[in-house]
C-alpha cells in the first residue's frame, strides 16, 4: 500500500519529469508522422501552431523524430543610408528572428522580434546617425526551440548629403581702368571648388540666371575687357563646392571712366536719402524714393555662428576672427518680391557687400560670410530695397572682432594618491556616509564606556 507521503513524492517526480521532457522545448518532443498531424508547442511564452515537418528519408510511419538541429542563417545583406539600414537574411527552415542593435556590442539601442515563422527575413531600423558604426546580432529559433546566433556584426551609415553652400568670397574689389575692369577676391578655404562671376549693366545679378556669365574657375582674379567707357557694370560672384551648392553671392560694381576722367572707385549698394534739417523743407529729387521702411530692427536680423545665435547688444556684434557668420531674415517679415537685401561690411576706406538670398525652404533670406581675420571695429550696413514701391530701409551696426586670449596656468601635477582615487572612481557621497557612521559608532562607544564606568562606581559606593 502506497502511503500519502509517498504518493506526493511520486507526484512531484512525475511533475519534474514532465517539465524536463516537455516544458523547456528542447527535450523529447515528438509525434507520429502522418498527413494530418499538427504539433503545438510553447515557444517564448506564446502558443504557436506549425505545419507538419516532412519525415527524413529512411523513416517509417509511426517512428518518433527528435529535431535538435538549429536553423542556418545565410545570405545576410545590408543596405544602409545616412539615417537607416535594411538587413535581410534567409534561414534554411521556418524560423522566428530576433534582431538587436546598438553602438556597442551590448546592443543597447533596441530589439525587434518577428511575429511569424519565416524563411526570408527583413528588418529595417531608422533614426540612425550619419557616418556612425553600429553593432548588431541576429538570433533565430525554429518551432522546436533550436536556436542559432550570428557573431557580432557591424555596419556604417553613409554621410549626410551635402546641401550646405560654401562661404562667400571675401575682399571682393572691382578696379576700373579706361579699357578694362579688374576684379580680385579671396576664395574660401574649406568646401570650395570654384566661382562664377555674373555681370549686368542694369543692377547686381540676383541669381545665376540674371545677367551674363563672364567667368567660371578657381582663380582669385579676373580682368573684364568687354566694357564700354562711361558705363557702370555690376558683378555678383558666386562660390560653389563639389556638390554644386552655391553661395548667396558677393557683389561689387565699377564704372569705366571716360577719357580725361579720374579712375572710378569700386561701387557699393548705397541709396542716398536727402537729409532733413529742422525748419527746412527738403528738395525733391527727380526720382523720389519712398522713405517708408519695412519696420525692421537689428533684432530682426539673425546672426549665427556654427548654429549658435550671436546677440546684438546696443548695435554691437562681438565675434572671433575667421568664423563663418550666417546672416538671416525671416521670410515672412518681408514682402514676397524684393529687389535687393545686401549686407555691407566696411573695413577702413573699403567696403564689401553680400547678397541675402532666399533659401530652398523659403523660410529666410540668408548669406554666409567669413568674419575678418584682423581684430578691430567693422561698421556694417543691411540695405533692404523694395521692388514695386521702392521702399528702402538701412540698418547699421558695428562688428567687433576680437581674438580671445586664454591665460595658460602651469598647474602642479596631481599626487599618485589623487590619481589612484580618480582611477578608482570614488563616490564622495558614500565616503561622507561612511564617515558619519564611523562618528556615530565612536560616540556610541564613548557613551557605552562612560555608562559602564558609572555603573562600576555606583556598585563600589554601595
Amino acid at each position: 500500500m502506497v502511503t500519502a507521503p509517498k504518493r506526493k513524492r511520486y507526484l512531484y517526480c512525475l511533475i519534474i519529469i514532465t517539465w524536463f521532457c516537455f516544458g523547456n522545448g528542447k527535450g523529447l518532443l515528438a509525434a507520429s508522422v502522418s498527413d494530418d498531424v499538427q504539433v503545438s508547442q510553447t515557444v517564448y511564452e506564446e502558443e504557436v501552431v506549425v505545419p507538419p515537418t516532412p519525415p527524413p528519408s529512411g523513416t517509417s510511419p509511426g517512428q518518433i523524430i527528435i529535431d535538435r538541429i538549429p536553423p542556418q542563417i545565410k545570405n545576410i545583406q545590408i543596405d544602409v543610408t545616412a539615417n537607416s539600414a535594411i538587413i535581410s537574411y534567409e534561414t534554411d527552415e521556418l524560423a522566428k528572428g530576433a534582431f538587436t542593435w546598438g553602438k556597442t556590442s551590448d546592443y543597447e539601442l533596441g530589439t525587434t522580434i518577428e511575429a511569424y515563422f519565416l524563411m526570408r527575413h527583413v528588418v529595417e531600423i531608422r533614426d540612425l546617425i550619419p557616418q556612425t558604426f553600429y553593432h548588431f546580432q541576429i538570433s533565430v529559433h525554429d518551432s522546436y526551440g533550436n536556436q542559432a546566433n550570428t557573431p557580432d556584426m557591424q555596419f556604417k551609415t553613409l554621410a549626410q548629403p551635402d546641401k550646405t553652400a560654401p562661404l562667400n568670397v571675401s575682399n571682393l574689389e572691382a578696379i576700373p581702368y579706361y579699357d578694362r575692369i579688374e576684379l580680385s577676391w579671396l576664395n574660401p578655404k574649406d568646401d570650395f571648388a570654384g566661382v562664377e562671376i555674373w555681370r549686368s549693366d542694369v543692377f547686381y545679378p540676383q541669381d545665376r540666371q540674371d545677367g551674363v556669365l563672364v567667368y567660371r574657375g578657381d582663380a582669385e582674379k579676373y580682368i573684364d575687357k568687354d566694357v564700354v567707357q562711361g558705363k557702370e557694370y555690376y558683378y555678383t560672384v558666386f562660390a560653389y563646392d563639389e556638390q554644386n551648392n552655391y553661395s548667396s553671392g558677393a557683389i561689387t560694381s565699377a564704372r569705366v571712366p571716360m577719357p580725361g576722367e579720374m579712375e572710378g572707385v569700386p561701387g557699393e549698394i548705397e541709396i542716398e536719402v536727402p537729409p532733413v534739417v529742422p525748419g527746412e523743407v527738403p528738395t525733391t529729387p527727380e526720382i523720389t524714393l519712398l522713405i517708408e521702411d519695412f519696420g525692421l530692427t537689428l533684432d530682426d536680423i539673425i546672426f549665427t555662428v556654427k548654429g549658435v545665435r550671436a546677440p546684438v547688444i546696443d548695435g554691437q556684434l562681438k565675434l572671433k576672427p575667421n568664423e563663418p557668420l550666417n546672416i538671416a531674415i525671416n521670410y515672412d517679415k518681408l514682402p514676397a518680391i524684393l529687389k535687393t537685401i545686401a549686407f555691407t561690411l566696411k573695413s577702413g576706406t573699403k567696403s564689401f557687400s553680400f547678397l541675402l538670398r532666399v533659401n530652398e525652404a523659403k523660410t529666410a533670406y540668408e548669406a554666409t560670410v567669413a568674419v575678418p581675420e584682423a581684430s578691430g571695429l567693422y561698421p556694417f550696413i543691411v540695405n533692404l530695397l523694395g521692388f514695386r514701391d521702392q521702399r528702402h530701409q538701412q540698418l547699421t551696426g558695428i562688428l567687433i572682432v576680437k581674438e580671445v586670449v586664454q591665460a595658460l596656468c602651469s598647474l602642479p601635477e596631481p599626487s599618485p594618491f589623487l590619481l589612484m582615487i580618480k582611477k578608482i572612481g570614488v563616490r564622495w557621497d558614500r565616503v561622507l556616509i561612511a564617515l558619519l557612521l564611523l562618528l556615530f559608532g565612536y560616540l556610541f562607544y564613548r557613551f557605552y564606556r562612560f555608562r559602564k564606568k558609572r555603573l562600576v562606581a555606583e556598585k563600589i559606593y554601595y
